[in-house]
């Protein structure tokens, strides 16, 4: 009995953990949101739609690909590894070139995740207690938000005292 135990714990630990979330990850940007569904990217806007471009340690890439040769423009959207930190959008000029290397950033925008650490922390800030987000977020417990909002107010902190 205590092999077979034994042998079920060894068994359940090797099995292997997604890489990318199985749940949809909803990011608002300004104007409008980014459902991030495994390896698929939906915008309400359609400025990024598709599916996964590349894959570094920053996130993983979106992009939106220039569709004609006369096209002056590519959106890339990074989604971070965590599903809770925010992501970025990023708008190039493509008139130099079609490699990325060539591209021009002309526009970036951080896009909130839905449930994330500054999402977390802004509700907290504007009012909302502990137990009222554990309920919106549908969240496991107390201690997961506090968790959160712990995470959240330590990064706040390293980027104010890098800039300080």
């Amino acid at each position: 009995m205590r092999t077979l135990l034994l042998a079920l714990l060894a068994a359940s630990a090797c099995v292997p953990q997604p890489k990318r979330p199985t749940t949809p990850t909803e990011y608002a940007c300004s104007g409008f949101s980014v459902v991030r569904d495994g390896s698929e990217l939906r915008s309400s806007d359609h400025v990024v739609t598709g599916k996964l471009s590349w894959s570094d340690k920053a996130g993983e890439h979106f992009v939106s690909w220039p569709a004609t040769p006369t096209d002056r423009q590519a959106v890339e959207f990074v989604v971070p590894n965590d599903p809770r930190q925010d992501a970025h959008q990023r708008t190039y000029d493509t008139t130099f070139g079609s490699s990325v290397s060539d591209w021009r950033l002309t526009g970036q925008q951080v896009c909130t995740a839905h449930g994330g650490y500054t999402d977390v922390l802004a509700r907290y800030l504007k009012g909302e207690s502990v137990d009222d987000l554990t309920r919106s977020l549908s969240l496991e417990s107390r201690d997961e938000t506090r968790t959160l909002l712990r995470r959240a107010i330590v990064s706040l902190q390293h980027r104010y005292y890098q800039d300080y």
